[in-house]
């Protein structure tokens, strides 16, 4: 400890900042065990002290203690979207706003049946089949994400065969113009 940094804030700017791929909430380990032996846990919203500056918020540190700040959990995009990855849950996420982050549908988006694949206890997987167009009129809520959901995006049967229709048709009109001039 330094008598100029004796805040988590200040621990944080030593460190370099929490980094990008950090969960918005830090941990203070304090050694004085609690009723269970346990040391004690603080959890400090990193998203509120920095926007709000309240000092009560930043924790004052003293020697033996530890700052832990965790990676944020994750959640993964992939098939008919434009940006597919992971996405960083720093803060209760929906389906909507994970597509958004993925960059929104590709043109043969499946966007009637996107599915939703969930771990149940950690054992057990679950899909849902979600209509983004009935989240998008509020005819459905809106699910929150949970750590390791992982949504697909399959490609419309129905689109790519237009499109391949449509590609195809484009393609002779462009031949036999360039046949004859």
């Amino acid at each position: 400890l330094q008598e100029n940094a004796t805040t988590l804030t200040d621990f944080l700017a030593l460190a370099g900042g929490p980094a990008a791929d950090a969960a918005s909430v830090a941990y203070i380990l304090k050694p004085n065990a609690d009723s269970t032996g346990e040391p004690q846990k603080i959890a400090v919203d990193l998203d509120e002290l920095f926007k709000t500056r309240r000092n009560e918020l930043d924790a004052a540190l003293a020697g033996g203690e530890v700052v832990y700040v965790p990676v944020a959990p994750q959640v993964f995009v992939y098939g008919s979207v434009l940006q597919p990855g992971s996405i960083s849950l720093k803060k209760p996420t929906t389906f909507l706003e994970a597509l958004a982050l993925a960059g929104g549908f590709q043109d043969n988006a499946d966007t009637a049946r996107v599915r939703l694949n969930r771990k149940l206890r950690g054992v057990r997987e679950q899909s849902l089949y979600i209509n983004v167009d009935r989240l998008e009129n509020g005819k459905e809520q809106d699910p929150y994400l949970q750590e390791g959901d992982i949504i697909i995006v399959s490609a419309s049967g129905s689109k790519n065969f237009f499109s391949g229709a449509w590609d195809f048709i484009r393609g002779i009109f462009s031949v036999s113009y360039r046949l004859n001039p």
